[in-house]
């Protein structure tokens, strides 16, 4: 009997986010919206026309997030989600190593979010992910012949991500593919509690 039991849980589907349950989820994107209004900016705002300046380390970081959910049903949560980004540049005077401009943005981007599942199959899961908030997007800049400056713009950010795949039960990895404040392709893990 024990047996009997034991391998129908084995074999019974493991559910993707259930009603009245929460869910972490941590994943890393690249390529966001802000990525490339602040790569834009960070990179126009980096030359420099000065003699003998080299443009260097022209950076955009990946896009870390973390969302929180809590299912309403079996196929459709509410909840936020909390991303940041960080672009920066430089140039120098490549004999002494002075450097002579550093411009640097960071964008942080709160949306509320919504998940709608398609389909759950096994540990298999497809559903939509999308969201709506802001982004603020702070840019720094520092020149020897002017000095300090800063600027900061907060803008509304959506997230949109209709095709999302994830695989486990109550822990598990996924992958979201869209556009928005997450990245193109934003990859991670999930626990559901």
């Amino acid at each position: 009997m024990v047996v009997v039991v034991l391998s129908a849980a084995a074999l019974a589907p493991a559910k993707a986010q259930t009603k009245g349950e929460w869910s972490i989820k941590g994943g890393v994107g690249y390529l966001s919206v802000p990525d490339l209004i602040c790569g834009l900016a960070v990179g126009l705002g980096s030359m420099d026309m000065t003699e003998g300046v080299e443009n260097e380390s022209f950076a955009l970081m990946t896009n870390p997030t973390v969302e929180f959910h809590y299912g309403l049903n079996n196929w459709f949560a509410l909840g936020g989600s909390v991303t940041v980004g960080y672009a920066s540049a430089k140039s120098v005077f490549p004999e002494t190593g002075v450097v002579n401009k550093t411009i640097s943005c960071i964008y942080p981007s709160v949306c509320l979010s919504a998940i709608t599942r398609y389909f759950t199959n096994g540990k298999f899961s497809m559903y939509g992910s999308w969201g709506l908030g802001a982004v603020a997007i702070s840019t720094e800049q520092t020149s020897q012949s002017n000095g300090s400056s800063s600027q900061m713009t907060v803008a509304p950010m959506a997230n949109a991500y209709p095709l999302c795949f994830s695989v486990g039960g109550s822990i598990g990895g996924f992958c979201e593919l869209g556009w928005g404040a997450k990245g193109f392709a934003n990859v991670g893990a999930y626990f559901n509690f």
